[in-house]
């Protein structure tokens, strides 16, 4: 994604920061009134920690991503898990009271703590925003990590939280006059969100430890392998919508060509992931050269490096 694509679908998707992060902003604001701060400051000083928090996190995680790879496997586990953290928390949403006591929470003493901080600034609350265990924060630690670089690590956690800030924002200045009567309402929609978010974050996980989803070659056309003496080899045009399906035969060594036009190459397709070949291939513009053996017939599921886009590989006897 471009960092406007990325702020406009954070702007899009920040009703789940309502959901996670809004019981914490109309609490503070509730204090600054007790307290006898201005309800515009503290608001001003929440947001600014959470973009401070935010974006020094990027540039951290940004510059391990430079020294570091993580596999596969940790990566498909790690969505996996912010995953099952979404899921427990849209069914809290959905029914108050329920799974509450799976979720990670600060200890009392450190919470007590922090909280007699926040009746002086709001600032610490906000900073400790960026320790949220929340899903897409966690996703968006991962592109982060994967940007490779402590500038574009920290700049795409800032687009981030700029994208939410607007709408935290504004229920911060106006938590005073909200009527009760909407509190249900908006909280099952917000548990409904982070619901689907949840499943559709679980299932880049599973796709990432080479769990198909997606249609299978059976049904869809497929580029066939041309045989070549002793090499299978397959040619395959790549499309920034989705990858290519391709058939080959169990046993030979295959030599697949995967040519992408300029302007093909994208964010999220510009790193091939096949799990069960233990493959990570990353795409550029024009012939891209994927070399492998299948050993037995079956469906080689394989997706982008984000879980999102899917291919399959039918491998014939």
């Amino acid at each position: 994604m471009t960092l406007g694509t990325l702020f406009l679908v954070r702007l899009l998707t920040s009703v789940h920061c309502v959901a996670m992060c809004g019981g914490i902003n109309l609490a503070q604001s509730s204090v600054s009134v007790r307290s006898g701060r201005r309800i515009r400051s503290a608001n001003l000083q929440y947001n600014a920690g959470r973009l401070l928090s935010y974006t020094l996190m990027g540039g951290i995680v940004g510059v391990l991503g430079s020294v570091l790879r993580i596999s596969t496997a940790v990566q498909a586990a790690i969505q996996i898990i912010a995953a099952v953290f979404m899921l427990l928390m849209a069914l809290n949403l959905l029914e108050p009271g329920g799974p509450r006591g799976m979720l990670p929470t600060l200890p009392g003493g450190l919470r007590a703590r922090l909280m007699g901080k926040a009746r002086n600034s709001s600032l610490w609350i906000g900073l400790l925003n960026g320790l949220m265990p929340c899903g897409p924060l966690q996703v968006m630690q991962l592109y982060a990590l994967s940007a490779g670089s402590w500038t574009m690590g920290a700049l795409s956690m800032a687009i981030f939280c700029l994208g939410t800030i607007p709408l935290m924002l504004g229920m911060g200045l106006v938590s005073g006059k909200l009527n009760r009567r909407f509190a249900r309402p908006m909280r099952m929609a917000s548990g409904v969100l982070v619901l689907v978010m949840g499943m559709a974050m679980l299932t880049r996980g599973l796709s990432l430890s080479g769990v198909q989803f997606s249609p299978t070659a059976q049904n869809i056309t497929a580029d066939a392998a041309v045989p070549k003496s002793t090499v299978q080899t397959v040619h395959s045009e790549l499309e920034w919508r989705g990858y290519p399906d391709i058939m080959v035969k169990a046993g030979l060594p295959v030599r697949w060509v995967i040519h992408a036009a300029e302007g093909r190459i994208t964010g999220c397709n510009n790193e091939m992931v096949i799990p069960a070949l233990n493959l990570r291939v990353p795409l550029q513009e024009g012939d891209n050269v994927v070399e492998f053996t299948a050993a037995e017939p079956g469906i080689i599921p394989y997706t982008c490096w984000m879980g999102m886009l899917h291919g399959s590989i039918t491998v014939e006897e």
